[in-house]
């Protein structure tokens, strides 16, 4: 089962992209699955990496280690966006976006941080912890209208068939143990 066919069990209303192509692909497939169109939204789009834009990554990290600190400080190195501007432009794209409904938003890693953020109370470096995998679904509900409460329901939730690609050990022994609990009855006690 792909992540649109899972989507489409949740009612979704809306689906917003970020215009930047391998966003708004991604968003195009979920809402053909769905029966639905795509509304492009600048203010999801990936971070300004500034003279980072375009390098590898390992080339960076080799390089500059701590590369995404500029994310979090006043100084500038590279011109990265700071971290307080990218999370003002996603919170404001949420809080636009809560009188749609239930509402799909495609967008790229450190935007999506930056809400997971925002509802888990971090920020500052500590958040570049949060590992977010590509073609995941991060769910967030916003129960109040203003929104001022953020709960977070999920991060990195795949369909079951992606986890069997990843090549990750944690994964697999976290698969197997899931599925072993699954298995359990009586509390846990006896295995089936």
């Amino acid at each position: 089962m792909t992540t649109a066919q899972q989507l489409k069990a949740l009612n979704i209303d809306e689906v917003v992209s970020s215009p930047v192509r391998r966003a708004r692909e991604t968003a195009e497939l979920i809402a053909s699955t769905l029966g639905k169109g795509v509304r492009l939204d600048e203010r999801l789009r990936e971070a300004g990496l500034g003279s980072l834009r375009g390098k590898k990554w390992q080339e960076v990290v080799d390089r500059d280690p701590q590369w995404y600190m500029e994310y979090f400080g006043p100084w500038v190195k590279y011109g990265i966006e700071k971290y307080d501007s990218i999370r003002e432009r996603m919170v404001s794209a949420v809080k636009e976006n809560l009188h749609l409904g239930s509402v799909v938003m495609v967008s790229h890693l450190e935007p999506i941080r930056s809400v997971i953020g925002v509802a888990l109370g971090l920020s500052g470096p500590q958040l570049r912890k949060v590992k977010i995998y590509n073609a995941s679904i991060s769910v967030l509900r916003v129960p109040d209208v203003e929104g001022s409460t953020w709960d977070l329901l999920a991060v990195n939730w795949l369909p079951i068939n992606a986890y069997k690609r990843l090549r990750c050990g944690i994964y697999r022994k976290l698969i197997k143990r899931t599925t072993n609990l699954a298995l359990q009855g009586g509390g846990g006690q006896k295995r089936v």
